[in-house]
């Protein structure tokens, strides 16, 4: 008697594990699979090619009439999804400004006036994805270079120099640059984003030079940019 007795025992304790334990492996493999198929991601990404210095860490900003690339991708189960058969449709501020199919890569011009940001959306609907970023724009700046502590040097001669950013040109060879020390403007130079001042013998202690700077795009209409600076003579 006390034989079957275990024997009973043991056949239930064997449907009681397998009453448990097959749901938990059967919701198990549905966590695996989905853990395995991951919902895909979609990523845009920007570039343009305003000027900066080399020296400049940021990333180039547009600011008005320049020319913007962007471009889609998207993620799933961590490799790169074929777009080439899906239609992809662009949106600036919600005005559909380009489309087609496998269209992964496009570009545009932004307003002439640049002002806050610019809203960019992509759809690829065939997967139900959209995706929007907001691209920030800028104006062009200029900078005087003058590294001096307090605006204030001793030297007999001194080179500032002009540092254009965000302007429509591929480097600052194409800009002209209108300097300008205490109103008059300084003779010509063979490097014209540089200003050279020589103080003449006798100049006071103290004397102020107030340097004005302005760069212009000769190509671009409205495109220029300002800059004053202020330095001190010291003895």
């Amino acid at each position: 008697m006390i034989k079957i007795r275990r024997n009973w025992d043991k056949q239930l304790n064997m449907k009681t594990y397998i009453k448990y334990s097959v749901p938990i492996l059967f919701l198990t493999g549905i966590l695996l699979a989905r853990a395995q198929t991951s919902e895909p991601q979609m990523n845009l990404t920007w570039q343009t090619r305003t000027y900066a210095p080399a020296s400049y860490p940021g990333k180039h900003l547009p600011s008005g009439n320049s020319r913007v690339f962007l471009a889609l991708d998207v993620v799933q189960n961590g490799k790169v999804a074929d777009l080439s058969g899906q239609d992809i449709y662009w949106y600036r501020k919600d005005e559909l400004f380009a489309s087609g199919r496998g269209l992964v890569r496009t570009e545009f011009t932004t307003p002439g006036i640049a002002l806050g940001s610019l809203d960019i959306r992509a759809e690829v609907l065939g997967l139900s994805l959209i995706k929007t970023i907001s691209l920030p724009m800028t104006v062009p700046v200029a900078v005087i270079e003058a590294p001096f502590p307090g605006g204030q040097f001793k030297e007999k001669s001194i080179t500032i120099t002009a540092q254009p950013f965000f302007f429509n040109v591929p480097n600052m060879s194409w800009l002209t640059y209108e300097w300008s020390v205490n109103g008059k403007s300084p003779d010509s130079s063979e490097m014209p984003q540089a200003l050279v001042i020589n103080v003449n013998p006798g100049t006071a202690d103290g004397y102020k030079m107030n340097i004005s700077l302005k760069i212009v795009n000769p190509v671009a209409d409205l495109e220029s940019a300002s800059q004053n600076a202020a330095l001190t003579y010291r003895q």
